[in-house]
């Protein structure tokens, strides 16, 4: 009986990489897409028994593909989401599950072993006919259980590749700054999860209608943002991991109310230089703050992005 097969989806490389090279090394057979669009047109041909997939992709959600792939196909899905233990999200898991698909979520980044717990009870053990040497010669099991690596052993190039630094160096990129979350949505580093999740409705509402307004808020884009932005922008800042990096490359008020923030206000003003000299001279709690904000000011700047976008032209000195 051949092995269980599994469709990969995820929009980061490096993850998708990775879970391929562990399900491979047990003998699974895989396939991997990074787009929503491609799972979706592969899994008419692959016919995959599971699906992993992570929630949060850019266009059509995750959650979406999953409920297409389990009515059209009848896979079950594991997603892998740092979302997996949050309350909202598993809501929406028991809402994936009440329309008949067999689901659950385990938290990212993943423990090895527990991940494959989680493919096993959903799949089962890959046939033995995968685990054979591609030299078509028998071996004993104890052999074979010599030259297999162990159970907790990574697979080196792959464990390197999904390293703490992976989501931050495809993040970092000519479009560091276009690209920013906050800076698409218009919203401050301070915005709950519910002012996220509300702005998120007003711009689905205005995609739907056909318009998408500038966005507001510090250096707002000279042109409105794509759809595809903007849903892309919302999906980062509801993961914590992602939204934590747009954070680091954003603004950061001094104050406990961001519009009580003078720096921040002048900046949303035009008045750069107003900010800057804030800025400067902060002393005592602030000044980590303004060291920070003047380093996002300086390299923002220095590609061009920022004033480009405002039409004016941004004097350093």
């Amino acid at each position: 009986m051949p092995s269980p097969r599994i469709l990969v989806v995820d929009h980061s490389a490096q993850i998708a990489e990775y879970v391929e090279a562990i399900l491979e090394n047990e003998g699974y057979v895989v396939r991997v897409c990074h787009s929503s669009d491609e799972a979706l047109s592969e899994t008419r041909r692959y016919k995959p028994s599971l699906l992993i997939i992570d929630p949060i992709m850019p266009g059509l959600s995750g959650v979406e593909v999953a409920v297409r792939m389990c009515h059209e196909q009848s896979c079950k899905v594991l997603f892998l989401s740092s979302l997996a233990d949050d309350s909202d999200f598993k809501d929406v898991i028991r809402g994936v599950r009440q329309q008949g698909c067999d689901a659950q979520a385990l938290p990212k980044p993943f423990e090895k072993d527990k991940f494959l717990e989680c493919v096993r009870r959903a799949v089962g053990l890959p046939s033995l006919t995968t685990r054979t040497p591609s030299s078509g010669q028998q071996e004993t099991q104890p052999e074979q259980e010599q030259k297999s690596k162990p159970a907790s052993e990574e697979p080196p190039i792959k464990a390197a590749a999904i390293s703490e630094y992976a989501a931050l160096m495809k993040m970092v990129g000519l479009n560091l700054y276009r690209g920013n979350a906050f800076r698409i949505t218009g919203l401050g580093i301070t915005s709950s999860l519910r002012e996220v999740t509300r702005e998120a409705e007003k711009l689905e509402m205005m995609i739907n209608l056909g318009t998408v307004r500038p966005a507001g808020g510090l250096f707002p884009l000279k042109d409105p943002p794509s759809a595809t932005e903007v849903r892309s922008a919302v999906q980062a800042l509801k993961d914590p991991e992602l939204r934590l990096l747009h954070e680091f490359f954003w603004f950061w008020p001094s104050t406990e109310v961001e519009s009580d923030d003078p720096a921040l206000q002048a900046l949303r003003s035009g008045k750069h230089n107003v900010a800057m000299d804030i800025w400067t001279q902060a002393r005592g709690p602030a000044s980590g703050i303004a060291v920070h904000n003047l380093a996002v000011l300086y390299h923002g700047s220095s590609w061009h992005l920022f004033a480009a976008d405002r039409n004016k032209p941004f004097n350093k000195a």
